[in-house]
């Protein structure tokens, strides 16, 4: 399955997400590449956050599930797929400075995939402190 397939099979399960969440951490670990799957699912949310398509709330939900399922995992990545990371995040960064009211899921999101992938050398400590204390109400953020 594709990272857009695997977007519509995540959003068309919503109403059993407490079931599928479990799921998703061992699903990941039975793909052939899973950081790179995540990476392709949150580059199609960010790309179409841009082109104003609908269902982004759905596919930010979505995403945020495939990122908590592939942090569950530790694992050392790959150069290139960190460095497509770091690319992704910094294109994300630019929408996100753009907008504003930020979204406490996506800043999540944007934060967890900083972490996963080891990228807090590319933002300033400011950057990210500010970031982590904005939305720190938010349960996810400890994860």
């Amino acid at each position: 399955m594709d990272a857009s397939g695997l977007l519509r099979f995540v959003v068309s399960k919503r109403k059993e997400s407490i079931l599928l969440r479990p799921e998703i951490a061992a699903a990941l670990k039975e793909a052939v590449d899973p950081p790179r799957l995540v990476l392709d699912a949150v580059e199609e949310y960010v790309k179409s956050k841009t082109e104003a398509k609908s269902g982004v709330t759905d596919k930010r939900w979505a995403c945020g599930l495939l990122i908590q399922g592939l942090i569950s995992e530790t694992s050392v990545y790959s150069r290139r797929i960190v460095e497509r990371a770091g690319s992704l995040v910094d294109l994300w960064k630019e929408q996100l400075d753009g907008e504003t009211e930020k979204s406490a899921a996506e800043m999540v999101m944007f934060l967890q995939i900083v972490a996963c992938f080891g990228l807090r050398s590319k933002f300033d400590d400011e950057y990210l402190r500010k970031s982590v204390m904005e939305f720190a109400s938010r349960r996810d953020m400890a994860k």
